[in-house]
């Protein structure tokens, strides 16, 4: 299939625009990560600094383990995140989704990206599947201390889904804004085509009528791009050049024939291929045919005799015939 110009360009358009939007939406997808990642962190440390100073302040005031319980679940409603309590030896002291019996059965969090985080430097957050929960997971943990020693650490962690319906949500936008694009192309390309198509099919009537001999035609050259200005100029040259031509053949013809018809002599001229080019009137009133319907036939069809056809051969010179009871000398 053979696409028009338009609907190539168009096609182009398309092509550039889906390979912009994709690496921009693969950049920003990557990019939104990890900024979203580091703000995350930021908010989350914050949060767990505050919540670590608090602890500090019920182990100062000497709480029991059911007491820091309900802080735990307390600070949890309130900040809409997971909080669990870890000693230095890594075992889960509090849990604000678990009760004791869940929080017993939990294995030793001692080794957790976070949590080794935190004791070198204070605070630590990694990214991983819970399979408590059984989904992706953010976790920040900051060091708890008593009386100036690390005593344990406090955990927060939130859902990784918020990044993917953040994610979700600049698809969408990027999708949004791709068929937006998408529309101002093939809106642009209307506008901006229309003008040009009409100057082409215009060229291209001029070319054919110039084609079928109607030298005399001209495009316009006063409007459209400058492409197609430029053409119908060249296309115009190109026309009068051969106008001009045909008008010089047509006076030497008429000289030509004008020549021939004031002859007593019988003229016919023969092309390449054996056949009549041109009879002048003294030739048709010889050998007794039609000037214009000898035009393109072959001498033998119009005068049947063999010294005409050794003549056309070369292979002779000149030959006497006799036609319609006239002895001929050719």
């Amino acid at each position: 299939m053979i696409l028009s110009l338009r609907a190539k360009l168009t096609l182009y358009g398309l092509l550039t625009l889906l390979l912009v939007f994709g690496a921009l939406g693969v950049f920003l997808a990557l990019d939104a990560r990890h900024y979203l990642l580091q703000l995350a962190a930021e908010d989350m440390r914050e949060q767990a600094l505050l919540l670590g100073q608090q602890y500090e302040a019920q182990l100062a005031s000497s709480a029991t383990a059911d007491q820091l319980q309900a802080f735990t679940a307390a600070q949890a409603r309130l900040l809409a995140r997971r909080i669990t309590v870890i000693d230095r030896a890594g075992v889960v002291v509090c849990e604000s989704d678990l009760g004791s019996a869940g929080i017993g059965a939990m294995e030793n969090h001692l080794v957790r990206p976070e949590i080794v985080r935190a004791n070198i430097g204070g605070w630590g957050y990694a990214t991983r599947y819970s399979r408590t929960l059984r989904q992706n997971m953010i976790y920040l943990a900051v060091a708890i201390r008593r009386q100036g020693a690390v005593w344990g650490y406090c955990r927060i962690a939130w859902p990784w889904r918020q990044f993917l319906l953040f994610q979700r949500r600049l698809v969408i936008s990027l999708v949004i804004a791709l068929l937006a694009a998408v529309g101002l192309l093939l809106v642009s390309t209307t506008i901006l085509w229309n003008p040009a198509a009409r100057s082409i099919k215009r060229i291209g009537a001029v070319a054919q009528r110039i084609a079928a001999g109607e030298f005399q035609a001209r495009a316009s050259a006063s409007d459209g791009p400058a492409e197609t200005v430029q053409i119908a100029r060249s296309l115009n040259a190109m026309a009068e050049s051969w106008e001009q031509a045909a008008a010089r053949l047509r006076e030497k013809t008429a000289q030509l024939e004008s020549v021939l018809g004031g002859m007593s002599e019988g003229v016919v001229v023969i092309g390449p291929e054996g056949r009549v080019v041109l009879v002048n009137p003294a030739a048709a009133a010889m050998i007794g045919i039609d000037r214009e319907g000898a035009a393109g036939k072959l001498l033998m069809e119009l005068v049947r005799l063999p010294q005409m056809e050794r003549l056309v051969a070369g292979a002779c010179d000149r030959a006497e015939i006799e036609v319609n009871g006239r002895a001929l000398l050719v």
